[in-house]
């Protein structure tokens, strides 16, 4: 929403960006601004990619594996704006590896409660809400949809798929090691704010 104002507001020089009175326009122009800015870096880096699935384990929650989600799905701070762009520019499937319905259930609300899952543009489908039990589903999954881009926290499924994607990119969890280093179609970052940055 904040984005296509500012769009507007560009194509109209002095307009303000927020359509707000100017006493509160300079917050709401700079978020309109922020908005921008994501939505421009991440169709830059999806440049030519149609299709993406990403693991929500690591890229978009502050949890790594299944049983993390035992007490609940914490999504990263920088994770609604970043998925929203990827909804908006991608064909774009979340996949997460859960231990039970309680995960699925974390997940599942975590993503709803930002606002990420329904039909409107920039929302995830909720038939591309995924959840499988193990890590070799997933990677059957993510070989299945045969995306252009696969984004994962777990470096055992960017080790399985590095010979079937064209694109992987690997979010590293903090004090483990990058997988696939020197495959020329991985690459491997802190988060995905610092891949799209």
């Amino acid at each position: 929403p904040g984005s296509s104002a500012a769009a507007s507001a560009a194509a109209k020089p002095g307009a303000d960006a927020a359509g707000g009175s100017s006493s509160s326009s300079g917050r709401q122009q700079e978020l309109s601004g922020d908005a921008l800015s994501i939505e421009r870096r991440v169709r830059s880096r999806l440049s030519g990619v149609r299709k993406v699935t990403i693991s929500a384990l690591g890229p978009l929650t502050e949890e790594y594996s299944a049983s993390d989600l035992q007490e609940g799905a914490n999504l990263r701070s920088e994770a609604a704006g970043l998925l929203r762009e990827l909804c908006a520019c991608a064909e774009t499937y979340v996949i997460t590896q859960v231990q039970d319905d309680v995960g699925q259930a974390a997940v599942t609300g975590a993503l709803e409660a930002a606002g990420l899952v329904g039909t409107q543009p920039g929302q995830l489908k909720p038939h591309r809400l995924l959840f499988c039990s193990t890590l070799d589903g997933k990677v059957s999954v993510v070989r299945q949809i045969e995306p252009d881009l696969h984004i994962d926290g777990t470096a055992k499924t960017i080790e399985d798929l590095k010979r079937f994607m064209p694109q992987l990119l690997h979010v590293v969890q903090p004090g483990s090691a990058a997988a696939a280093q020197g495959s020329p179609n991985v690459a491997s970052c802190s988060s995905l704010q610092a891949f799209f940055s």
